[in-house]
């Protein structure tokens, strides 16, 4: 079954990340994102490992992206593409589907305190997006982090996913709430697998 786009929306700010103490989270921390790294979650509630790795580098038009692939079991759920580019990073696709205008998930640098809002297409569809970024703590699997929080929530086709998404330096993406409304998930990072 296809989940609507919010769920795989903050999948892709992988790497947001801060170094705390300071209001403004620096740019060159936001995407430790590089062919070969992997993620392993723990999806909460169940004996799933959530594996998501970045797995190439390709073009969504003009724009060189990282594609992503999220698996469970050994089967990819979802791909998805995402790039850098001087304002933010943004989600240029959601498995084949072009996101019209690109979505920025994340503005670069990230401050406490930013909001922003998005109207886009995707295969023609109207979306909306609404996003707000913080600072907070976590403490996962893999340790406890200073981090970024990002809470956000994306419509598309009347369906309406809120989450909160939390992110540290160098490491990426520690922690996902994500709800459907009549479905929530959570996932909570393992271990980062830096490429060699």
């Amino acid at each position: 079954m296809q989940q609507p786009i919010g769920f795989y929306t903050m999948l892709t700010v992988i790497a947001l990340a801060s170094r705390l103490g300071a209001e403004n989270v620096p740019s060159a921390d936001f995407y430790p994102l590089k062919v070969g790294n992997k993620w392993t979650y723990i999806v909460l509630g169940s004996d799933d490992r959530f594996v998501l790795s970045a797995a190439a580098e390709e073009k969504v038009g003009d724009q060189t992206c990282i594609r992503l692939e999220a698996r469970v079991r050994d089967t990819i759920l979802a791909t998805e593409h995402v790039a850098v580019v001087k304002d933010g990073i943004y989600r240029f696709k959601n498995n084949d589907q072009v996101l019209a205008p690109p979505l920025c998930i994340c503005k670069v640098p990230a401050k406490k305190g930013d909001t922003w809002t998005a109207d886009f297409r995707v295969e023609g569809a109207k979306a909306s997006a609404k996003f707000e970024t913080d600072l907070d703590e976590a403490t996962v699997a893999a340790g406890k982090y200073k981090c970024v929080l990002v809470r956000y929530e994306v419509t598309e086709k009347g369906s309406t996913t809120r989450a909160r998404a939390w992110f540290a330096a160098r490491v990426g993406m520690l922690k996902q709430v994500l709800d459907f409304g009549s479905t929530k998930v959570e996932l909570e990072l393992e271990k980062f697998e830096p490429a060699k």
